[in-house]
């Protein structure tokens, strides 16, 4: 999948991702960045896992665990507009995941190893859609998009964090040494 969603069709907090999906094919594009997120952080140690940049701010192990939880719904909101589904999807709070979850008390190991399945999962998903199901909506907190438009908010949420995650806990603010 080459082409991306017409950005004048989304909500600014959806637009902001999608800016950030790189041009090529999508697919690929998800594949690398799983490379890319297990590689950079696979190496931590269990206590390098529970840095977080400031007071307040998310832990590694924390960060991982929301964008695996992210992916999930991203995903289900995927195959709901492939599905022609226009049943209204509620927004959800990601702060609230966070909390809710206790990240910092599983190992790294586990929260990549979900991210990872959660990642192929959606790849799987997206392999399967035929063009047209690119084009199909769905209505997700109040805002209709294309399962084209979830496809590549998976890929531009994952690009910010790790962005995030080389300028504020690798990079020269961060406190995590680059391997």
């Amino acid at each position: 999948m080459q082409r991306r969603p017409e950005l004048k069709d989304y909500p600014d907090h959806i637009v902001h991702y999608l800016r950030q999906v790189p041009e090529g094919d999508l697919l690929a594009i998800l594949k690398k960045q799983t490379e890319e997120v297990l590689a950079l952080l696979s190496p931590l140690t269990e206590e390098e896992s529970l840095y977080r940049y400031a007071p307040g701010k998310w832990s590694i192990r924390q960060l991982v665990g929301h964008i695996a939880d992210t992916e999930q719904v991203f995903a289900y909101r995927l195959l709901r507009a492939a599905r022609n589904d226009r049943t209204p999807l509620p927004g959800f709070d990601e702060n609230e995941f966070v909390d809710a979850a206790f990240f910092d008390e599983k190992p790294l190991s586990a929260l990549l190893a979900r991210f990872e399945a959660t990642r192929r999962t959606a790849i799987l998903l997206m392999e399967s859609l035929k063009e047209e199901e690119w084009n199909s909506r769905g209505i997700v907190n109040g805002y209709e998009g294309t399962a084209l438009s979830w496809g590549c908010v998976l890929v531009g949420h994952a690009a910010h964090h790790l962005r995030v995650l080389d300028e504020r806990y690798y990079g020269d603010q961060g406190g995590l040494p680059r391997r």
